[in-house]
């Protein structure tokens, strides 16, 4: 389970990205535009059409969540000031790893502290968003799930009608062919 990806400034490597992923700390020598972009992939998602529709959702614009699957749902949170233009100020942190918010870190599960630079409140609102995102989410997935269920069991009854007209219309058939004989 992701449980944040966050920009970082390191020596000798310049603007990269820490990735945890179940308490395992992964540095990468790309941006977090990069990686946001190739976790979405890992997740069979195209990055701009997630944030759209969460956008969309939410109501949020830039600083939405984004929802990659049930149990991954992405929190944008300040972390540092950018050096450069380019470089982004913001991480993500999954909604589910967050235990407590402190006035200016977030404590997560794994014992593990995210450093920020902006208001609580702001965080605050965007992880409450973020809950009503998932739950929206999982709405919609019932709903998916329901309809396809329903498809299924008028298959299931077209079928058990075409499998009974076809041992009718053989009765038949052996009927005639039994008379013939």
């Amino acid at each position: 389970m992701l449980v944040y990806i966050i920009p970082k400034y390191r020596e000798g490597m310049g603007d990269c990205t820490l990735v945890n992923i179940k308490s395992d700390e992964i540095v990468l020598s790309k941006n977090i535009r990069y990686s946001l972009r190739h976790l979405a992939k890992d997740y069979g998602q195209d990055l701009k059409e997630l944030k759209y529709k969460c956008s969309r959702i939410t109501g949020l614009g830039k600083l939405s969540p984004i929802a990659f699957s049930i149990d991954c749902i992405l929190v944008p949170v300040k972390v540092r000031l950018p050096r450069v233009h380019r470089d982004g100020g913001y991480g993500y942190v999954n909604i589910f790893c967050i235990e407590q918010i402190h006035d200016n870190f977030i404590l997560l599960n794994n014992g593990n502290k995210i450093f920020f630079v902006e208001n609580k409140r702001n965080i605050i609102k965007r992880i409450n968003i973020a809950k009503n995102l998932s739950s929206t989410i999982l709405k919609s997935e019932f709903k998916n799930i329901a309809s396809i269920l329903d498809e299924v069991l008028k298959l299931n009854d077209k079928l058990e009608t075409i499998l009974l007209k076809r041992s009718i219309s053989r009765r038949d058939l052996d009927d005639r062919h039994r008379g013939r004989c």
